[in-house]
């Protein structure tokens, strides 16, 4: 295939999505006007307080489902790009529609240039105390085996009362460990 042909598949392919996101809102919208089913972001697994939206978006912690009007829930979401800049604010349980009260700013702290999320997670246990100004390394169990999944994290919060520690993260270990939490196989260990 020579380069124009190219150049002409991809922009027929890109043609083609944005006649469907097109298809896809205006759908929404007749429907919602005469009251048929509407498409909307529903969680897929537990959703834990302090998940990003980048996290949410890319391990696909959510699924798209056609919604009747009369059970659209106030605010539900119905474009992932919503959770973009987003984190949760509570725990989401599992098979529920995702809404906008549910999600707040998210914070991004800018460390020597590079932007990095605030994540915060709910460790099996912990090796030695652990406080906010802390090093910690993530270990994570496979098949019996701890291995070291990310090193030097630093501790931006701890919630004795909630189990929560709360980490400076970039948005790929943010994203990893969105996922991890759910299997709750993973330790922190405080480094020396």
């Amino acid at each position: 295939m020579d380069g124009s042909l190219r150049k002409r598949a991809i922009v027929v392919g890109l043609v083609a999505i944005a006649v469907l996101l097109y298809m896809n809102q205006h759908r929404n919208r007749r429907n919602s006007l005469i009251g048929g089913p509407i498409t909307v972001l529903v969680a897929n697994h537990e959703i834990r307080k302090g998940t990003t939206g980048d996290a949410i978006r890319t391990g696909l912690l959510y699924s798209v489902a056609n919604i009747p009007k009369s059970q659209i829930q106030p605010g539900a979401l119905v474009d992932p790009a919503a959770l973009t800049g987003k984190v949760a604010v509570q725990d989401i349980n599992p098979n529920v529609q995702l809404t906008g009260t549910e999600f707040g700013p998210a914070r991004v702290i800018d460390v020597g240039g590079l932007a990095q999320r605030a994540v915060t997670v709910r460790p099996r246990k912990t090796g030695g105390a652990i406080a906010p100004g802390s090093h910690v390394d993530v270990l994570v169990g496979v098949d019996g085996h701890s291995h070291e999944l990310f090193e030097n994290m630093y501790v931006l919060n701890v919630s004795t009362n909630e189990g929560t520690v709360t980490l400076r993260a970039t948005p790929q270990q943010a994203s990893t460990l969105a996922r991890l939490s759910r299997t709750g196989k993973h330790w922190l260990v405080v480094q020396r």
